[in-house]
């Protein structure tokens, strides 16, 4: 699996936020409209567990990775969120909860924002689901 190593405000492996999502289109993807509600178009890459949320300009907005996303050394998709906090506490400090939402089989979703480091994540039953980078 290819090791998509997160920079903090900046990108996700390959990806930049704010560089134009034809940059990335010779991958293997797909295109989701994600309704009038929203301006974003998704590109999901799923073969890497990312998706690219883009303005109507192509402009890459947020990053989502679900697989994998390596800050430091350790992929943090899978990690403990309790084991996140002790390990990135002095790099991170403390996140902002933002909100519980409810998830697939009614499980609750949890998300914490570090604003300073433009990402946010996704936690289910004290696990890391998944990095958006904002």
């Amino acid at each position: 699996m290819e090791e998509l190593i997160l920079h903090p405000n900046v990108s996700v492996g390959e990806f930049i936020v704010g560089d134009n999502v034809e940059n990335y289109l010779y991958r293997e993807h797909k295109v989701e409209k994600v309704g009038d509600n929203m301006p974003y178009d998704a590109y999901i890459f799923d073969d890497i567990g990312v998706v690219l949320w883009t303005e109507p300009d192509g402009e890459i907005d947020i990053i989502t990775c679900s697989l994998n996303c390596v800050w430091e050394g350790n992929n943090i998709i899978g990690m403990n969120f309790d084991d996140f906090l002790l390990i990135y506490e002095d790099e991170a400090g403390s996140p902002e909860f933002l909100e519980a939402k409810e998830w697939v089989g009614g499980l609750e979703m949890l998300v914490y924002e570090y604003e300073d480091l433009g990402f946010q994540l996704m936690v289910i039953m004290g696990t890391i689901i998944s990095v958006v980078i904002l």
